[in-house]
């Protein structure tokens, strides 16, 4: 069993389990964090949830445009 992880992520603390290690985890969480931080100044009013779909939303565009890229 891994040892759990705790990271912040837009003022939300979480604890996490991952077979890749602790520092990949925070790596991903910081990454995670910027983005939401990044699209919450720019929103007028603050939801968490749907700042959380529009960063997923923004990840997934980039690695699509990336696997993209990859495959040309």
């Amino acid at each position: 069993m891994t040892k759990p992880v705790r990271v912040n992520i837009l003022e939300q603390t979480y604890s996490l389990h991952s077979e890749i290690g602790r520092e990949h985890v925070l790596e991903i969480a910081g990454l995670v964090d910027e983005r939401m931080r990044r699209i919450s100044s720019h929103a007028r009013s603050f939801d968490l949830s749907r700042v959380a779909v529009l960063a997923a939303l923004h990840i997934a565009d980039e690695m699509q445009r990336m696997k993209d890229r990859h495959e040309q």
